[in-house]
């Protein structure tokens, strides 16, 4: 399910709405700090780094027309599995901001 929703989706989405998007146009996806590996988070941890690669890909391609392609990884959101006890392997980091 992980897949589905963080690689496939955005894959299917992009592919259908790329051939629609005027030249110049902005792209921007949601990524996540684990993509760099956590304990616990291996499979969300590899579904964060091939959307990575994916956005890497598509600026390349896309950038003949304009279109820049980026993908922004917010600190922790707060959020039931942010004060999950579970959490102790990975516990989140206060973002520069102060807050969650």
């Amino acid at each position: 399910k992980l897949w589905q929703l963080h690689v496939h989706a955005p894959e299917v989405m992009l592919n259908q709405l790329i051939r629609r998007m005027p030249d110049g146009s902005r792209i921007v996806l949601i990524g996540s700090r684990t993509s760099n590996g956590a304990v616990n988070r291996s499979q969300y941890a590899a579904t964060k780094a091939a959307m990575i690669g994916m956005v890497r890909s598509w600026a390349k391609e896309l950038a003949p027309r304009g279109i820049t392609v980026n993908i922004v990884a917010p600190a922790a959101t707060d959020t039931p599995m942010l004060h999950d006890p579970n959490r102790t392997s990975s516990p989140p980091q206060l973002p520069p901001i102060g807050r969650y």
